[in-house]
């Protein structure tokens, strides 16, 4: 299948280059370069993935607000010129995937595109394999929605991306440096990028989502001193525990 791409870039200049270059790779790309076409643009598009180029942060606030609210479930990559780091950390923690600082290089926007959508491919794909039957919780691949008891879930982008993340490795305990490094995908720029906290934030807001009781959570649970892992049992039957081979914590 063609993963299409939708790039919406402030000016004028046409990036010819960068439409060969994704171009080359089997990309389908399309463009939006003016900010009052965006809206029409992301309720007729449905792209894999967004790159949003060239705007200031008063603009990507907008944006990216846009982008999630009708695509919450397409990954957002920034390109810009700001260098401040406190910058760099609001807009990445306003769920963007991705952030790349102006100049860059075609070919390394290239190789992190691919890695999101590997990324996202390989969940889609752990979920759809997974078993679901007795869960409580259901993962649909063609909606992209996680479902508890026949219900949609209302999630953010990066509360879905954690959720489901943990679907598809139920019971296993991950820290929470392995969770920004395998969800937010900050690797080695976590401690530069990310206050570990942010998994902390991202946790409650889900269990007040998805729990019946979030002061006594059922399926998304703390291991004391290790991490957090998901229970997809039904509520009667109670937590299983995690088994030590399933504790995958990174030393």
């Amino acid at each position: 299948m063609t993963e299409r791409l939708l790039l919406i870039k402030k000016g004028d200049f046409f990036p010819s280059k960068l439409l060969q270059r994704f171009e080359q790779e089997g990309y389908h790309v399309q463009f939006c370069m003016k900010k009052e076409l965006i809206v029409p643009y992301l309720a007729t598009v449905s792209p894999s993935i967004i790159i949003l180029e060239g705007w200031n942060f008063p603009e990507f606030e907008e944006i990216i607000a846009q982008c999630i609210d009708r695509r919450p479930r397409t990954p957002l990559v920034v390109l810009s010129e700001e260098k401040r780091v406190a910058i760099k950390v609001k807009i990445l923690e306003m769920g963007v995937v991705d952030y790349l600082e102006i100049p860059y290089h075609r070919d390394e926007l290239v190789a992190r595109v691919k890695t999101h959508l590997r990324r996202e491919q390989h969940l889609l794909n752990s979920i759809k394999n997974k078993k679901q039957s007795g869960k409580v919780f259901h993962y649909n691949p063609r909606r992209n929605e996680i479902y508890k008891k026949q219900q949609p879930l209302q999630l953010s982008l990066r509360e879905y991306q954690l959720l489901r993340y943990l679907l598809t490795k139920e019971n296993h305990i991950f820290s929470r440096k392995e969770l920004l490094n395998k969800v937010w995908g900050y690797g080695e720029r976590q401690e530069q990028y990310c206050d570990i906290r942010t998994v902390d934030v991202t946790v409650r807001r889900i269990r007040e989502k998805i729990e019946d009781n979030s002061n006594k959570p059922k399926h998304l649970l703390t291991k004391r001193g290790l991490g957090y892992y998901f229970q997809n049992r039904d509520i009667d039957e109670g937590p299983r525990s995690p088994s030590s081979v399933e504790i995958t914590l990174k030393k």
